[in-house]
C-alpha cells in the first residue's frame, strides 16, 4: 500500500506548504543530500544521508 509523502513524511508537507521548499539529491555544488529553502535561499542542510527513510530512521534514532 502506497503512502502520500504527507502521510510518511509530515514534516516535508508541512514545511513545503508554509514556507518554501525542499530538494532532495546530490548536485555537484552541495555534499548534502537535503537542503531545505525559501525566498532567501537555503535555511537548512542536512548531512549526507543517501535516502530520505535514512535521514527519516537517523532523526528518531536522536530523539531516542
Amino acid at each position: 500500500m502506497e503512502q502520500s509523502i504527507a502521510a510518511t513524511y509530515p514534516t516535508v508537507a508541512r514545511r513545503v506548504m508554509e514556507y518554501g521548499w525542499i530538494e532532495i539529491g546530490q548536485d555537484h555544488m552541495s555534499r548534502s543530500f537535503i537542503q531545505a529553502l525559501d525566498e532567501g535561499g537555503m535555511v537548512w542542510e542536512g548531512q549526507e544521508h543517501q535516502s530520505l527513510d535514512v535521514t527519516k530512521h537517523r532523526r528518531a534514532q536522536r530523539r531516542e
